[in-house]
């Protein structure tokens, strides 16, 4: 897999801090260092852990993860769908480590629209990185990214439903948005298969098609 293995908050200054590394999405952009919207969203957790699944758990970033981090980061299959045109760009070390800061400087904020996490195993081993971030139209957008060496465990779809559940009843947002370019084979079945239900086909920017996903809370 790649992006919903490869999902990043990618965000651009001229872009408006739109949420560009979604969950199975292509990521047209590098992140910028913008990392909070005007309107503060949702109050991030405090502790090592911020929750678990079956067989993985999510807790902060820290600086000791940056090898793995910049493994990850820096490969083109992992990145294939997260840059422009879907071009296959990993980032470079300088790239990395900006990324890298700015994920934990987050943290330090009371009240953050911008959330990346680390993804661990069993053995506490830094696999990949989930995100929920806040874009500038308002929705809550989900995703995530593995390192190669970890496609194919059946990760993306355990964490996608970890994600989802935190987001609801720990977070209690009342709507959930997921966005994944079409030629993502294996995100588009991760996405299908999960509680998002299938919204629409939109082309962006880039001329590629991308396939929408959503969750909204009954009133």
């Amino acid at each position: 897999m790649t992006v919903l293995s490869s999902m990043y908050l990618n965000r651009s200054p001229t872009a408006g801090r739109k949420l560009e590394c979604r969950l199975g999405a292509n990521v047209h952009r590098a992140w910028s260092i913008i990392c909070f919207l005007k309107q503060p969203v949702f109050a991030i957790r405090a502790g090592p852990v911020i929750f678990k699944t079956k067989r993985l758990a999510v807790r902060h970033l820290e600086h000791d993860d940056f090898a793995p981090f910049h493994e990850m980061q820096s490969d083109d299959e992992v990145m294939r769908y997260t840059t422009d045109h879907g071009n296959g760009r990993g980032l470079d070390e300088a790239e990395n480590r900006k990324q890298l800061e700015h994920c934990i400087e987050c943290y330090g904020k009371p009240e953050t629209n911008f959330l990346v996490w680390a993804i661990v195993d069993e053995a506490e081993s830094f696999v990949g990185t989930c995100a929920i971030v806040r874009t500038d139209d308002g929705e809550n957008e989900i995703g995530y990214r593995f390192l190669r060496s970890q496609w194919g465990r059946g990760f993306g779809t355990e964490i996608t439903a970890g994600l989802i559940d935190y987001a609801i009843r720990e977070l209690e947002m009342d709507s959930l948005y997921a966005i994944v370019d079409v030629r993502n084979l294996a995100s588009v079945k991760i996405l299908d298969r999960s509680s998002l239900t299938f919204d629409r086909e939109v082309t962006n920017e880039y001329g590629v098609t991308d396939r929408v996903y959503r969750w909204a809370r009954e009133t």
